[in-house]
């Protein structure tokens, strides 16, 4: 290994021969990365250029925002780690600390779907506000009448940005009509929702998900029994549902997820999630639930640069 003067590596030497690669470098291999994961699953109205979902250049649909879903129902250690319950966290270095992080979608959405009867299974929301402008995002697994069902929003404007979770249960009570052979109602929120420039979709989560990601597009996904939707195809910003892509390409190139890490000044992000210090280390699987629980950016880009220099190393 080759360190910085901060003790951050910078070259493997094992993997890379003796190359060593910018920051900036890393970034762009993690960003090419997702984009290829895009058009493996079939996303083919997703655009992603950060690794936060913290830009306004990023873009998805409602319909888009089910594969990746379906990609992380495919993932065992995915599964586990974006349905984390709250719990504290060891982190390293000059600034050693015990971090307690709460899952703030579970406390959200996932509060507001459990008290309607529904029962959670994991998700991802975010937020965006630039000026006046309100956009907010949410994918969830949630469990109907035992059934795994996903369900994917994209709102705008700030009434609509307010209601997400109230949304959230209305398309799942949609759901539910369908399963019990009644004819689903779009709800206020839902059609405030659409009317407003937003989109939603849902369909049943593939018993043979690894299948579906490749196999089937988000399109078809729609035409599946007790699948509804409602603008599938309106384009918004992903914002920090951005991380559970951020989170499966990372889980591509570490098998050893008890890895240590170290956070460096160059991903520290303003916006969601704790305080994070240069030098700040922690294992790998932590860095990804707290990314996911709290939606910190620092960690995204942590994660993002630390996977891009090994994305570089072995091509």
């Amino acid at each position: 290994m080759l360190y910085d003067v901060n003790g951050n590596i910078v070259c493997d030497s094992e993997n890379t021969g003796g190359a060593s690669y910018t920051d900036a470098q890393c970034k762009q291999a993690f960003l090419a990365y997702m984009a290829k994961k895009c058009t493996q699953f079939g996303m083919t109205g997703t655009t992603y250029a950060s690794p936060s979902g913290q830009t306004q250049s990023s873009s998805i649909t409602a319909q888009d925002m089910l594969k990746l879903g379906i990609a992380v129902a495919a993932s065992v250690k995915g599964q586990d780690i974006w349905s984390s319950k709250d719990q504290s966290f060891s982190i390293k270095g000059e600034h050693a600390r015990t971090l307690a992080v709460t899952n703030n979608v579970i406390s959200g959405t996932g509060a507001t779907l459990d008290a309607a009867g529904y029962k959670f299974l994991g998700g991802k929301g975010g937020s965006l506000i630039y000026g006046s402008a309100y956009h907010r995002a949410g994918l969830d697994m949630v469990d109907i009448e035992g059934h795994a069902v996903l369900v994917s929003l994209l709102a705008y404007g700030q009434t609509n940005y307010n209601n997400i979770a109230t949304s959230t249960k209305e398309l799942c009570d949609m759901v539910k009509a369908s399963l019990d052979g009644q004819t689903p109602t779009e709800g206020s929120n839902l059609a405030a929702l659409v009317s407003g420039g937003g989109g939603y979709a849902a369909c049943l989560v593939p018993t043979n998900v690894a299948g579906y990601v490749n196999l089937e597009t988000p399109a078809m996904l729609l035409t599946r029994e007790h699948s509804q939707s409602a603008s599938p195809t309106q384009s918004r910003y992903p914002a920090s549902t951005s991380k559970a892509m951020t989170m499966l390409c990372v889980l591509d190139y570490f098998t050893n997820l008890h890895e240590t890490v170290t956070v460096k000044t160059v991903d520290i992000e303003s916006g969601s999630g704790s305080t994070f210090y240069n030098g700040d280390k922690l294992v790998i699987e932590d860095a990804l639930r707290i990314m996911m629980m709290e939606s910190s950016n620092t960690l995204a880009n942590m994660v993002a640069r630390e996977t891009g220099r090994r994305i570089l190393s072995n091509a």
